[in-house]
């Protein structure tokens, strides 16, 4: 009984000194919204504007997340704790006639948790239990969970008995563990949220990690670990309509974000294709990297045409090769067969290939001696599709 008193005296102490320690800690006032500053940017175009991603009239999101950090995630999820469980293992437990386990339900009063009051309850679970061998390891482990059972703090201590008295018993240190927080964090948010992704970048604006997160009955299951992170949090919203939008929070602030709405026209080209209409020369030079262009030339009507070998140059502009042979086929238009034949003329001393082509489309390319613009890679990487979701 002596021995017991004085291990709850240290229980005591240790509180004591942990409120302490606390209180000398010298924590901020100072909200974190005035600590951090989003980095958030509206861009817009010329005649539009930019900075949509807000929050329409017909949907109540909060006007922040506890994300901005690790603390605020913390604070959030203590006031989230409704119930508690803890077990003991060994294996060389003995069955039956123990209680190896104990779970409780906790209801706050209007001033939030008491984290006091919740240690009293895991103290209040005293378990029972017997080992076959008493220099097996022992395993204690205990969480508490939200009113849906989701858990949000979670530890587990391993420790050995050892003997005083001339008997196997806990040992002092072997009652008292930390409970860290969770992997995951249950975040209330509407129920008319249906999709969650978020994104973490670095200084670059590169993404360095991209997850989606669980939506599910009106929790948002954030992962701790990127609280704080330089990024952003989607979030998939269905309004009255049915139609959804996406609204965005940043991970530094857990405020929501501005989107850079834009607007442009895009022109993407074919590689080493050249069109063009009635020449009546061709004498052009290329780099090495363009040897396999293809010409494709039209006539309106028909005329003479005089086609010189194209030349080949290196890097400094000097010609290094020469076509040896032109190849070309009618495209397109009446009489015109898919199977067309390609039709190669000599280059003959430099002079250029003369004759007359008919109104068309033609389509044209050099051949070249030697390795001249063989080595060169047309077929770039493929690149990966993105999800559209999100």
């Amino acid at each position: 009984m002596k021995s017991y008193r004085v291990f709850m005296l240290a229980i005591l102490l240790w509180i004591i000194r942990s409120l302490c320690h606390a209180q000398d800690a010298g924590v901020s006032t100072e909200s974190p919204k005035s600590q951090t500053e989003t980095v958030s940017e509206t861009v817009s175009t010329s005649g539009g504007g930019g900075g949509g991603g807000g929050v329409s009239d017909d949907i109540t999101l909060p006007d922040r997340l506890p994300i901005e950090n690790i603390a605020a995630l913390r604070s959030y999820a203590i006031e989230e704790i409704r119930r508690g469980y803890i077990n003991i293992y060994s294996p060389t437990l003995v069955w039956p006639g123990t209680k190896t386990w104990g779970e409780f339900r906790y209801n706050p009063s209007e001033d939030g948790v008491n984290i006091s009051e919740v240690r009293s309850l895991f103290w209040s679970q005293k378990l029972v239990f017997a080992v076959a061998n008493p220099k097996s390891q022992v395993q204690v482990y205990a969480q508490l969970n939200n009113n849906d059972g989701d858990v949000l703090f979670q530890g587990w201590s391993f420790f050995h008995l050892e003997k005083r008295n001339d008997k196997w018993q806990v040992p002092e240190n072997g009652t008292l563990f930390e409970l860290r927080l969770a992997e995951r964090i249950p975040i209330k948010v509407p129920e008319s949220v249906t999709y969650g992704r978020l994104q973490e970048w670095n200084e670059s604006g590169e993404v360095t990690a991209d997850v989606n997160v669980e939506v599910r009955n009106g929790r948002l299951y954030f992962p701790t670990y990127f609280a704080g992170r330089s990024g952003r949090l989607y979030l998939n919203v269905r309004e009255a309509d049915q139609k959804e939008r996406a609204i965005l929070f940043d991970l530094r602030t857990g405020l929501p974000a501005n989107v850079s709405d834009l607007a442009a026209n895009f022109l993407p080209i074919l590689r080493n294709v050249v069109d063009i209409d009635d020449p009546s020369v061709i004498r052009w030079s290329v780099p090495e990297e363009k040897a396999s262009t293809l010409f494709v030339i039209k006539f309106r009507t028909k005329q003479p045409v005089s086609i010189f070998p194209l030349q080949g140059t290196d890097s400094s502009g000097a010609v290094v090769a020469k076509a040896t042979a032109l190849w070309v086929r009618r495209v397109g238009g009446p009489g015109h067969s898919d199977m067309e034949e390609w039709k190669r003329a000599v280059f003959e001393g430099g002079n250029p290939v003369e004759g007359e082509l008919g109104p068309g489309r033609y389509h044209m390319f050099f051949e070249w001696p030697g390795s001249f613009g063989r080595d060169q890679i047309e077929v770039g990487r493929p690149v990966p599709s993105q999800g559209e979701k999100g």
